[in-house]
């Protein structure tokens, strides 16, 4: 009986061992890395990719990452001297009307950024703030979520900077923007109390759009935009239900094949599947040009040979992190 025991027992602990590994194995996969200085090019980065590219201090996007389809913030009713992608701009305008409604009219403050207009506002805070400080509020070129072109950093309508308040947020647009922001498919980026995993500090004006289905989906999950995008990318696909094999046509005439023996399982859905309903902060740039670089390269996903045009940077304000 010792010796059955024993067997059972070594068997036992095989088992454990294999499945504590294969556990190990899936937490690895999806568990998201710690905030760390690297230039990683990201691997969703091409213009399709706008609403799951993850950007942060260590995944970048090419230097010449230059959307073809930049259309001015004025489109949406917003003062004009900055832009966003021209698919951005509906949803914006419906946002920036309602808020208008409730007493909080928006203004920007910074919206898309070129990889050279971005060196030079870190460079900026650099020399103000000093390097440390500056990689906590602001991201390096490549880094920076508003080379996307689908990010606006926004301040009160009539006011002043948005870093220049004790705290934003609590203003009558910075609330209403968090309360609503995600009905028109924006998401706070840098959320307060969570530098440790978007990567940098505190930034209640500075909204990623990701369109309304991901930001309903963002928000019911609980999760930053970083921790569900990170998510999102490393999950594992999912294996579909085999379709049955169709009846060949050309079965011999001699003797007709034999009906399956049960009915065949219903081909996969293509809906799908429901889910609960429930990163550099970077201080807003008083904006660039209004004018527009020159048309993106052919392949954003891929390094270019020559760096993009420079951005001419004409702002009264100090360049947003």
């Amino acid at each position: 009986m010792s010796g059955l025991a024993s067997a059972r027992l070594v068997v036992l602990l095989i088992l454990v061992a294999l499945t504590t590994g294969i556990a190990a194995t899936v937490v690895s996969a999806s568990t998201l890395p710690a905030c760390r200085l690297a230039d990683t090019l990201t691997a969703r980065r091409s213009y399709a990719d706008w609403n799951r590219t993850i950007l942060d201090t260590t995944y970048r996007l090419t230097t010449g990452y230059h959307p073809g389809d930049l259309r001015s913030t004025a489109n949406a009713g917003l003062n004009g001297g900055h832009t966003v992608r021209a698919f951005v701009v509906a949803d914006l305008r419906a946002m920036v009307r309602a808020a208008r409604a409730a007493g909080a009219r928006l203004a920007v403050q910074s919206a898309f950024r070129s990889y050279s207009t971005q060196k030079s506002t870190f460079a900026y805070w650099s020399r103000v703030s000093g390097y440390s400080a500056a990689l906590k509020s602001s991201a390096r070129a490549g880094h920076s979520e508003h080379q996307l072109g689908t990010t606006v950093d926004f301040r009160s309508y009539g006011g002043s900077a948005p870093w220049y308040y004790s705290d934003w947020g609590n203003t009558k647009a910075g609330a209403w923007l968090k309360k609503n922001a995600w009905k028109y498919g924006f998401i706070m980026s840098y959320p307060k109390g969570k530098a440790s995993v978007t990567c940098y500090a505190y930034e209640p004006w500075h909204y990623r759009y990701v369109g309304r289905p991901v930001a309903a989906k963002v928000r019911s999950s609980g999760l930053t935009l970083r921790q569900y995008l990170w998510l999102q990318q490393t999950a594992p696909t999912p294996t579909p239900t085999p379709t049955p094999t169709a009846t060949p046509s050309d079965q011999p005439s001699g003797e007709p094949s034999s009906p399956p023996s049960s009915a065949p399982s219903s081909p996969p859905s293509s809906a799908p599947s429901s889910e609960p309903s429930s990163p550099p902060s970077e201080a807003p740039i008083a904006p660039a040009s209004a004018a527009l670089a020159a048309q993106p390269p052919s392949d954003p996903s891929s390094e270019p040979s020559e760096a993009p045009p420079s951005d001419a940077v004409a702002s009264e304000a100090p360049p947003a992190p």
